[in-house]
């Protein structure tokens, strides 16, 4: 029987688990899925609280004010993220696992060259970061609709020619890294915070050292 791929885990549980282990795998599943469903509606309510509502928009305002705040926004982050999960379950278009790859290329997949851009240099500035942050998510979306057939069918050559939509994690991490260090030289404006013990050459040797 020909079933998606989402389908084969259930179908493994449901046909060769016992019934009395069967249960206790879809525990730990539902368990597992519980806590980290909790951790990002809680990560995501409060940067929405803190970040955004209270410092740009409702300013001095009581803590049970926020904390109210802060219940609101999550869930009305719970009703997005169930109306994003219902169309992505209407929507054949996609499995779930390449859903999961081209979304997280495209809003974290470069944080880790954005971490080495200010690990590894001392001259990158907020302002290239950011722009170099914009164009890479920029790239990372248009790279995304290449791989799809609709955009095979407009833009054949060019999607002929775009690498796999899976080395978006690898290529975003390249781009935001490498476009950084060229807008350095645009905003050649340093960076006026410390920079004490936040990059590998300003490290403090007394900071480093292990008794």
């Amino acid at each position: 029987t020909l079933i998606a791929p989402e389908q084969i885990l259930p179908y493994f549980i449901m046909k060769e688990i016992p019934a009395g282990l069967a249960g206790f795998v879809m525990l730990g599943i539902i368990g597992a899925g519980m806590s980290t469903l909790s951790a990002v509606l809680n990560a995501t309510a409060a940067t929405i609280t803190n970040d955004y509502y209270r410092r740009a928009f409702v300013k001095n305002k009581s803590e049970r004010h926020y904390l109210k705040a802060g219940l609101w926004f999550t869930v009305l982050s719970s009703v997005i993220m169930m109306m994003f999960a219902l169309l992505i379950n209407f929507s054949n278009s996609t499995t779930l696992n390449d859903l999961q790859t081209y979304t997280y290329s495209i809003f974290g997949g470069g944080l880790l060259g954005l971490f080495l851009l200010g690990l590894l240099t001392k001259s990158v500035n907020s302002k290239a970061a950011a722009v170099a942050t914009g164009l890479t998510v920029a790239v990372s979306c248009i790279w995304t609709f290449l791989a799809t057939p609709y955009a095979a069918g407009m833009f054949p050559v060019i999607a002929k020619h775009t690498p796999n939509a899976f080395l978006m994690a690898l290529g975003s991490n390249l781009i935001i890294f490498i476009v950084g260090l060229l807008l350095t030289r645009v905003f050649r404006k340093k960076p006026t915070n410390d920079l004490t013990n936040l990059t590998i050459w300003t490290t403090d040797k007394a900071f480093s050292e292990v008794d």
